[in-house]
């Protein structure tokens, strides 16, 4: 028996990623798999965090977005 394919038709942008602190945890990304900052840190009141986009290719497209809620 085969299973039916299933055809999801859309394309992973970035992963969103919850985390205390964006600089040490950048940082940290950095030093273990070649991460670097390619946009942030910034404020996004609508979602009331601070964000930083992280990418490892040279096309500077965010793969990563780090989150830290608003204190």
């Amino acid at each position: 028996m085969t299973e039916p394919t299933v055809s999801l038709d859309f394309k992973l942008l970035h992963v969103g990623v919850a985390v205390s602190s964006l600089e040490p945890t950048a940082e940290l990304l950095s030093t273990l798999f070649g991460y670097k900052v390619v946009s942030g840190p910034f404020d996004d009141p609508i979602q009331k965090v601070a964000v930083s986009f992280l990418a490892t290719s040279g096309k500077d497209v965010a793969e990563i977005e780090l989150n830290r809620a608003h204190q």
